[in-house]
């Protein structure tokens, strides 16, 4: 009987521990990430910090722009987009769990937009 109680207690420091150290992540713990870029040009370029945690560029990309992805507490979120016109606007979003994040926009010759943040 105590080796049973001694080995559910260990399980269980080594769920908490490795709970604890970040090495999993629970279902409810994960954020759902929208990045969204409107644009009266024709075409807008993306510079951003992709579901990978990486920088990613995207260019010559048709507006309405968005990407989805999950996101986990401390992650952090990039975007940033412009346009290369003589004229015109750009808004960048960052929505989490459904609700707006972050925003800005810009007008003008070759406007750029950016945002950024952590869940």
């Amino acid at each position: 009987m105590k080796r049973i109680l001694f080995s559910a207690a260990v399980f269980l420091l080594i769920i908490v521990l490795v709970h604890g150290c970040g090495l999993f992540t629970l279902d409810e713990e994960t954020s759902e990430v929208l990045y969204k870029v409107s644009s009266t040009a024709p075409e807008i370029y993306i510079r951003m910090i992709n579901k990978y945690g990486q920088f990613e560029d995207r260019l010559k990309e048709k507006p309405p722009w968005t990407y989805k992805f999950k996101a986990d507490p401390g992650d952090q979120l990039y975007l940033s987009a412009w346009h290369l016109q003589d004229s015109g606007e750009i808004t960048v979003e960052i929505h989490v769990d459904g609700k707006l994040y972050r925003h800005a926009r810009a007008t003008g010759k070759n406007a750029k937009a950016t945002v950024s943040g952590n869940i």
